[in-house]
């Protein structure tokens, strides 16, 4: 299951340098890893960043308040570039 969502306005991901966030992509493996992934430009194909979450719950409560009026949408057989 892969699902993402731009965010209202760019976050600052790392205080010591500027990169933002514009967005997120959630990944939930088979064996139930769920992974996110952070892109620096709505257009961007490729990722700079991922982070692991225990749960998929955890990804929207920390980032719901931050996402777009289209929400999270859900897409099949995407793919994310490194």
């Amino acid at each position: 299951m892969r699902k993402y969502a731009y965010l209202k306005q760019p976050i600052r991901f790392n205080e010591n340098n500027d990169d933002f966030v514009h967005k997120i992509m959630i990944e939930q493996t088979d064996n139930h890893e769920v992974c996110l992934y952070y892109y620096k430009s709505n257009d961007a194909t490729q990722y700079s960043f991922s982070e692991v979450f225990e749960n998929i719950e955890d990804i929207f409560q920390e980032w719901n308040e931050y996402i777009d009026e289209n929400g999270w949408i859900t897409t099949s057989n995407s793919t994310h570039n490194r």
